[in-house]
């Protein structure tokens, strides 16, 4: 039972990145200053369909500071289109394929989309991090 528990120790300072030297994480060995670095934004993938009947989902939420790739299939013979003009964005998706882009959202806000060949609409609501659930920060 000993060796096991010592066994899982070692194992968690070797996950935390102990130098072994008893000086805790990389990096407090030298007063506990961390060189700083850039971290890419957060991504996600939203999937949108496009059809007669109008986007699915209608609205997208993402939250403010996040790189969103856009993918957009369409369900009729003709295709589809979604073009969002706040964030320069436009795609066409031609029958059995996907178009794909990425938009970055900075701040919070709503940000309409539309296919004028469908005569649909949707929007990308942005919240902002942190704010409460249901309910968009102001804009």
């Amino acid at each position: 039972m000993g060796r096991s528990l010592a066994s899982l120790l070692f194992l968690s300072f070797s996950l935390l990145g102990s130098d072994g030297g008893g000086e805790g994480p990389k990096g407090a060995a030298n007063g506990g200053v961390f060189k700083a670095r850039r971290v890419d934004p957060p991504e996600r993938e939203v999937a949108v369909i496009a059809s007669e009947d109008g986007y699915y989902p209608g609205n997208v939420v993402v939250f403010g500071g996040e790189r969103v790739r856009l993918f957009l299939a369409a369900s009729r013979k003709g295709g589809g289109c979604l073009a969002m003009p706040s964030k320069d964005v436009s795609l066409t998706a031609r029958p059995g394929e996907v178009a794909e882009g990425v938009v970055f959202f900075d701040r919070p806000g709503t940000h309409p989309f539309s296919c004028p060949i469908l005569g649909i609409s949707g929007r990308v609501t942005v919240l902002e991090r942190g704010a409460p659930v249901g309910r968009p920060a102001a804009e």
